[in-house]
């Protein structure tokens, strides 16, 4: 279906994210397109708040018009965007 395998499917299923993140103390972006189909926006969205009110290692960069290829509406990818982001992040940690 995407090109993961069983192997990656069963790990993806069986980790919790949150709590693999919650002890984590390096600095973490986390990135989510808002019109992504793939991974739920909403529930990114909520396990960033979770992270966010004990730790404060957790960045969360939403991307309000994008899909989970970071493409438009209008099909015209945008990942030279969330790419600049993601730079400027690193520069700051």
């Amino acid at each position: 279906m995407s090109g993961h395998g069983f192997k990656w499917w069963k790990s993806m299923f069986e980790l919790d994210q949150t709590k693999t993140l919650a002890v984590i103390d390096t600095p973490v972006l986390i990135i989510q397109s808002q019109r992504d189909k793939n991974v739920s926006p909403e529930l990114a969205q909520i396990q960033a708040a979770t992270l966010q009110k004990t730790k404060t290692n957790i960045t969360y960069k939403p991307y309000a018009n994008l899909d989970h290829g970071f493409r438009r509406p209008d099909g015209v990818r945008d990942a030279d965007k969330v790419i600049e982001d993601i730079k400027q992040w690193l520069q700051q940690h």
